[in-house]
């Protein structure tokens, strides 16, 4: 039997294909280098240690420019 999905959702100008315009807002933050020995298979350290960096990178970037953006009195959660 063949069987297909109708999509329930709509966007712009009722189209299924394409979303509502809305506001977004990209900010690119700095270059991240991350250390590893043997290209291609870092170690579970070497991947925790990137993973930090990454979050803290992150987290900078967030506080940098949240009240500029409007979102001042919010904090970043990362679960």
């Amino acid at each position: 039997s063949l069987g297909i999905c109708i999509p329930l959702a709509t966007g712009y100008m009722s189209s299924f294909f394409c979303p509502f315009p809305i506001k977004t807002t990209i900010v690119i933050g700095e270059p991240i280098q991350f250390s590893i020995k043997e290209e291609g298979n870092p170690t579970r350290e070497e991947v925790d240690a990137a993973h930090a960096q990454f979050m803290t990178a992150l987290t900078r970037l967030v506080d940098n420019h949240k009240t500029r953006l409007g979102y001042g009195d919010r904090e970043l959660e990362i679960i």
